[in-house]
């Protein structure tokens, strides 16, 4: 593979930052970009292996491109974590499996890095420029939603035989914690979600207690108007 797939990769990452914390509008070039990408990536995960749609990564994806069309806010709660969960760590091995065994498909491999980043960059442009803020104590939801996730995925392993967040054997990466790897990957993983919603607070990405109570007065007044008609 050449420096051609890698160089717009970067450019795509750099650029779209940059412009989102500058608060220039690029949502649709974002939200495009995604839609593309991950149209490109399901195209080529249904040829390889259909099971592998269930990863965090693909399901932080699927909601971040119901938030393009439709805000709902428990959504954008799970949605950020799982974004910082999933796409970020990817980020983090560049030498994870899928992406070696696409090494040699350019385009399907810059698809693949860009859905990855496009829901990270996207997750700072609903905040920094959309206004958006994630729900007071919205880590706890996170820490449910994930929990469920794992749950259904130890079961969507067992009957289709995958290895979906390495719950049946640890990744390459993880061997070095023994045996035991998984108990040890949890407190972890609960640790960074703290630090994510703390980090996230500090720069003013999290709902004011004020706020909240003036949406949930205006949701019950509707409801209020709706019972009475």
């Amino acid at each position: 593979m050449g420096y051609l797939p890698v160089a717009i990769v970067l450019g795509y990452a750099v650029l779209t930052l940059v412009l989102s914390i500058r608060k220039v509008r690029i949502y649709w070039i974002l939200g495009g970009s995604l839609i593309a990408s991950q149209m490109l990536c399901v195209y080529d995960i249904i040829f390889r292996e259909p099971a592998q749609i269930a990863w965090l990564c693909n399901v932080a994806v699927f909601m971040n491109i119901f938030l393009l069309f439709k805000f709902k806010q428990k959504v954008f709660d799970l949605y950020f974590f799982f974004t910082w969960i999933g796409c970020f760590f990817i980020c983090l091995m560049p030498k994870n499996p899928y992406s070696l065994m696409i090494k040699d498909l350019p385009v399907i491999w810059v698809a693949y890095w860009i859905k990855h980043i496009a829901p990270l960059v996207m997750s700072i442009y609903f905040i920094r420029v959309e206004g958006r803020r994630i729900s007071r104590w919205s880590c706890y939801t996170a820490v449910f939603g994930f929990l469920a996730y794992c749950g259904v995925m130890y079961f969507y392993n067992r009957f289709l035989n995958q290895n979906i967040l390495y719950l049946k054997e640890p990744a390459p990466f993880m061997e070095v914690l023994g045996k035991y790897y998984f108990i040890i990957i949890v407190p972890i993983g609960y640790f960074w979600v703290a630090n994510t919603y703390v980090v996230t607070y500090l720069l003013g990405g999290v709902k004011e207690k004020n706020s909240e109570e003036e949406v949930t007065a205006v949701a019950d007044v509707e409801n209020q108007s709706i019972e009475g008609s």
